[in-house]
């Protein structure tokens, strides 16, 4: 899923790029609360790991 977002995070406004995190980590947490599946600190490090290139790419 992740796949050319650091490409898509160039072209786009950063809120475009927050939307899309924010839709995207909705849609996971709805997912897991769909299945009973109980979410690991996983999902945050990832998210760390894309903002941190979000930022880095914005400078």
């Amino acid at each position: 899923m992740a796949a050319g977002f650091t490409s898509m995070s160039k072209e786009c406004k950063p809120e475009q790029v927050m939307e899309f995190l924010n839709e995207l980590f909705s849609y996971l947490d709805a997912m897991l609360d769909k299945h009973k599946v109980i979410a690991t600190s996983s999902a945050e490090a990832l998210l760390m790991r894309m903002s941190k290139g979000f930022a880095e790419s914005q400078v």
